[in-house]
């Protein structure tokens, strides 16, 4: 059926397998309540094949409309509505008005819309997993039979709709949602002194985050990892097991590990510093500086000038020595992640927060807008509402009555113009 496209035959079978199972469960329970083991139809049907043709029906009827959503484009009868397709297409128009117009209400208000239609669908799904569960209760008796396929096919179609219908459409608010985002930040930078200023400060900290300072704090711990398996390691030196030969050898390498590691380290550490000059320069005001980040801002000369004691490594003591010594390096860099993550996520609320009130704005003047259209065209309506007596009595004038020749120029220009 789902080759042939036939959407309408589809939904007919969903709709007559929806009958039979209602009707079915209708007798089933009047069966029960009477303690009856057979059913009261022409059948005859006992409780436990009635119940199987219950779950077999609702099997049919998830097949059936998830066939049909997948062939149909008619919105007032498909399951997922209006398709991903139609979707797409028409918030890519909205968008495009709204990169012309600078007013993201409309495109925004789609989005609201179809938002509310994956809600609908998520409903749906919930109510077609049932049935497949329902339909897959009897799939153990008859799994030597064609029967098993179908209930694999039936979750297949259903993990379809899931993905190309809910999950398409999510993508699509997703997508059209951080486009009017980034319209709304930009135009907010472009006039707000506060928002640009903030916005600034704000990258400027992020680049930072990202390319030196979180890299330089988890290159700092896995330092110090390599260096307590050093540690540990080399207390097996000297023995001649082979356990303690491997370890012997795990120490060595955590060693190389670490030699390696520090030159890394001492590179980031320099980058962060000149990165950290950066966010000092974009700060809005002296209220946004954080001690911790001064305090790593000079970690490069720190570990400068200890970066010769990492790359001689060879023994227990010089290992723990190093250990002591990274320690505060790790420390300063913990705290100043920590801290930049946190106002990171502060300043992301913030501009959230900003964006947000202005789309909330642009949503109410799109409301507005559309407001004042149905108010102009209910005037429009009631205008020709209050002439439509006039307009009958010329059609159904009697040939000797007089017409008024400027009421009736009057009526044609109102009428035109309408």
């Amino acid at each position: 059926m789902k080759e042939r496209g036939d959407a309408a035959g589809l939904k007919q079978v969903s709709q007559e397998a929806r009958e039979r199972y209602l009707e079915m469960t209708k007798l089933i329970n009047e069966a029960e309540a009477q303690k009856a083991k057979i059913l009261n139809n022409p059948a005859h049907d006992t409780l436990e094949s009635a119940k199987r043709a219950v779950a077999f029906d609702r099997g049919i009827e998830t097949m059936a409309k998830l066939a049909e959503n997948a062939v149909s484009e008619d919105a007032a009868t498909r399951l997922g509505e209006v398709t991903p397709k139609a979707w797409a297409n028409k918030l890519t128009g909205l968008e495009n008005d709204a990169k012309q117009s600078g007013e993201n209400g409309k495109l925004a208000l789609a989005i609201d819309d179809l938002g509310a239609e994956v809600e609908r669908e998520q409903k749906q799904d919930a109510e077609l997993s049932k049935n497949i569960e329902a339909f897959g209760s009897v799939v153990p008796l008859i799994s030597k039979g064609p029967l098993g396929p179908v209930w694999n096919r039936a979750h297949q179609a259903l993990q379809d709709f899931r993905d190309n219908e809910i999950g398409a459409e999510n993508s699509l608010s997703d997508q059209f949602t951080s486009g009017i985002k980034q319209r709304i930040s930009d135009e907010l930078f472009a006039r707000d002194n506060e928002f640009h200023d903030r916005r600034n400060y704000y990258d400027s900290l992020n680049s930072a985050y990202d390319n030196s300072l979180r890299p330089a704090y988890e290159l700092a711990q896995q330092m110090q990892k390599e260096l307590g398996d050093a540690v540990y390691g080399h207390n097996s030196d000297g023995k001649n097991g082979f356990i303690d030969k491997l370890a012997s050898a795990n120490a060595k390498a955590s060693e190389a590990n670490v030699r390696e590691e520090a030159v890394k380290l001492s590179i980031l550490l320099h980058q962060l510093d000149r990165d950290l000059v950066g966010v000092a320069r974009a700060l809005p005001s002296p209220n946004f500086a954080m001690p911790s980040l001064s305090r790593a801002q000079v970690l490069g000369q720190t570990f400068g000038d200890m970066i010769e004691g990492f790359t001689k490594l060879s023994s227990q003591r010089q290992d723990s020595y190093a250990q002591v010594r990274l320690q505060p390096i790790l420390e300063a860099l913990s705290e100043a992640t920590n801290d930049a993550y946190d106002r990171l996520n502060s300043e992301n609320d913030w501009r959230g927060t900003q964006i947000n009130q202005e789309l909330a704005q642009q949503k109410a003047r799109a409301r507005s807008s559309g407001t004042r259209l149905l108010q102009s065209v209910g005037a429009i309506n009631v205008g020709l509402a209050l002439l439509f007596p006039a307009v009958l009595s010329i059609i159904f004038a009697k040939p000797r009555t007089r017409i008024n020749n400027p009421t009736q120029r009057g009526m044609r220009t109102y009428l035109e113009a309408a």
